[in-house]
């Protein structure tokens, strides 16, 4: 019973999410004198440049999960793992709220998402949209307005969170937001329903040249080939 449940366990890592037919990680597909190698790390750029530029992605959201945060309320203090990411996020992944718009919950820098498990730790009965809390470390504090509470992830999910809040307000974005070689974050896409596979990779593969061209690849050694831009369905993330 005990294996058939781990099993199960890994094998329906993000199942739950009610459109995973039609959602991806982008990851980069790169070759040099080495060999050939994967990396699901994207720069900050990309996506946005990726939504605007190549037709048939919907919804788009990064995810910088990085170490705990101190979230703090009137005198109490717990550490967390605060998730940035982009207001598209409960758009399309299936990580559903009890309270709060899916669609505005993360259109403002200064909006967090708890999550219902830590809502209830920091809130008790009390209703937590609307309250003001504090993230970071004592002097070096930005506050935020809780606008949603989500259900807690399930524990096979390739993407967790304690909090979310807008990926624009993380600490390094002001930073990293042009710079096309600081990968610090992981990108999901949705596709829209009637897209023509075909021509999808086609625009794709343009998109990679265009943002990637050899010549510009690996400056530090140059060894870098090509660099590709590529896609892997949600589903098989895990095992990936």
């Amino acid at each position: 019973m005990f294996l058939f449940l781990t099993a199960y366990n890994q094998l329906t890592y993000d199942s739950f999410h009610k459109d995973a037919g039609r959602i991806f990680q982008t990851y980069f597909l790169s070759t040099n004198e080495d060999g050939v190698f994967k990396s699901g790390e994207m720069p900050l750029p990309l996506l946005p440049a990726l939504k605007q530029n190549v037709p048939g992605v919907e919804y788009a959201a990064r995810v910088e999960t990085g170490r705990k945060t101190i979230i703090s309320f009137a005198g109490k203090y717990f550490d967390e793992l605060l998730t940035y990411t982009d207001p598209d996020f409960f758009r399309f992944l299936n990580c559903p709220l009890e309270q709060g718009n899916k669609n505005m919950v993360l259109n403002d820098l200064h909006n967090i998402v708890l999550s219902a498990s830590l809502a209830k730790a920091i809130f008790g009965e009390e209703d937590a949209v609307g309250k003001t809390v504090q993230v970071g470390k004592q002097g070096n504090q930005l506050s935020y307005i809780v606008t949603g509470i989500a259900k807690d992830c399930p524990q096979n999910s390739s993407i967790k969170f304690d909090a979310l809040a807008n990926i624009e307000s993380s600490p390094d974005y002001a930073s990293n937001s042009t710079n096309w070689h600081a990968d610090t974050h992981t990108a999901f896409i949705n596709l829209t329903g009637n897209i023509n596979k075909t021509a999808f990779a086609v625009n794709l593969k343009k998109f990679s040249a265009t943002y990637f061209p050899v010549e510009n690849q690996n400056p530090k050694n140059g060894q870098a080939k090509t660099q590709l831009i590529k896609l892997k369905a949600l589903n098989d993330v895990h095992f990936n």
